[in-house]
């Protein structure tokens, strides 16, 4: 039973991509290692994949199986019923489905589950599934998740009337074989080290050109990439995007020339060796390594009929970049109003703080000028009390300056102070302790 279950679970996203690539029809150049062909065995042993290892040639192929999970993300349900929701029970998933639906409808509309294990995106999708199926979606209200296999999940619940509509595919007509290409493709194709066979390249001249003119009516970019002479890029308003047009490459047996050479006999058996020929086949990889997309030759079409998919992912793309943008101009300028709000109150807290210290300030000098004409008047007394000229005017003298420091810091000798001060200008140090912890008043967010 152990063993049952764990045949059915869901797949890894490294499964997935091994899966996705055997049924592309396991095309050259896209793992940098051989780790696939373990990922492979292990997909093999769910009965997802036949891999073939005879005549030293390693070759694999989805079974039905693995067509049915490439395309519902799930085992077929005669053969995981059980197994594919694991431990979870057909109440549990109707519980977990009616809770996922509360929690859509009484809080934002939205739920999103950070970074989740396999185990938990499928039990989301289960849930999903169970409330589409058993028809649970409130009326004029459609769901919408991302996340599915990689990711934060976000499950989303939107009106029918908000919920976007996916547009076809764009078409892109390929020029007929014997048509011109453009002067800045031919360019690009001898800058360009594209691992295409010689009677193969025009045709993958046709489809650079195909590329070229749909990016013009878009107004983008198209040249070599900077970095890798075997790609060329494509560049938007948004962001830029690499890719590279090769050939797949098979296997053939060959003669061994030198054998062949040093042969004495005609009739002598000369070994075969194997090497790697054009297929005739092309690929188009959208990035590179693990994350890359593929569009390539298959039986039931050619990549031809792949471009417009090519050109509808760049504008799901380009449009992520957009939103992506405009999130982060909002983000910047939230944070430049609130920093324009914070350091606006902070210069007022600090010109408030800087009139109540004059108050204070002017409060102890009058309190000490009064006490200095105090003294003074007091003096007098002295001097009428004593009979020594020499000692009397010498105590006049002291009176005389303890009644002009009095008037010297007596507030209200100096009428222009009386007032309440507002500076033209308040600069980071002065209102910096008035600023909120964690913002810096010397820097305006500018990213």
């Amino acid at each position: 039973m152990l063993a049952q279950v764990r045949r059915n679970e869901p797949l890894t996203d490294r499964q997935v991509e091994v899966l996705q690539w055997i049924g592309d029809g396991c095309p050259d150049g896209v793992w940098r290692d051989f780790t696939y062909k373990t990922t492979a065995i292990a997909l093999a042993s769910r009965a997802l994949v036949v891999v073939d290892r005879r005549r030293k040639q390693w070759s694999a192929a989805l079974t039905d199986a693995g067509q049915f999970y490439l395309r519902h993300g799930r085992f077929p349900t005669d053969s995981a019923s059980a197994g594919d929701r694991g431990s979870e029970t057909g109440s549990d998933t109707e519980r977990f489905a009616s809770e996922l639906l509360q929690q859509l409808r009484t809080g934002t509309g939205q739920v999103t589950v950070e970074a989740p294990s396999d185990r938990q995106r499928a039990r989301y999708r289960r849930a999903l599934h169970h409330l589409i199926a058993h028809h649970r979606i409130p009326g004029g209200y459609v769901l919408r998740h991302s996340g599915r296999d990689r990711g934060d999940l976000t499950i989303r619940l939107v009106r029918e009337r908000d919920a976007v509509k996916t547009e076809p595919a764009p078409t892109v007509r390929v020029p007929d074989a014997d048509a011109e290409v453009s002067p800045q493709v031919r360019e690009l194709v001898a800058r360009m080290q594209m691992a295409v066979t010689d009677p193969t390249m025009p045709r993958a001249r046709q489809i650079l050109q195909a590329i070229a003119d749909e990016n013009t009516k878009r107004g983008w970019a198209m040249d070599l990439d900077p970095h890798d002479e075997r790609r060329f890029t494509i560049t938007t308003p948004e962001c830029s995007f690499d890719l590279a047009l090769r050939e797949e490459l098979v296997d053939a047996e060959f003669p061994d020339t030198d054998t062949l050479s040093a042969a004495k006999y005609p009739w002598q058996r000369v070994p075969l060796k194997v090497r790697k020929v054009g297929s005739g086949r092309l690929t188009l990889q959208l990035g590179q390594y693990y994350r890359a997309r593929t569009w390539s030759d298959r039986t039931r079409w050619r990549l031809d009929d792949k471009l417009g998919a090519l050109f509808a992912e760049l504008d799901n793309r380009v449009a992520a970049a957009a939103e992506e943008r405009r999130a982060r101009e909002a983000d910047l300028l939230r944070r430049q109003q609130a920093w324009d709000q914070a350091a606006h109150v902070a210069e007022q807290a600090y010109v408030f703080d800087l009139n109540r210290r004059r108050l204070t300030d002017q409060l102890t000098r009058r309190r000490h000028a009064d006490d200095l004409r105090e003294y003074a008047e007091r003096l007098d007394e002295r001097i009428s009390s004593t009979d020594d000229a020499a000692t009397a005017a010498s105590i006049r003298g002291w009176q005389q300056f303890v009644r002009t420091e009095a008037d010297r810091i007596d507030p209200l000798g100096h009428v222009d102070r009386l007032a309440y001060l507002d500076p033209t200008t308040v600069g980071p140090d002065d209102f910096a302790p008035f600023m909120p912890k964690g913002m810096n008043p010397y820097r305006r967010p500018t990213d």
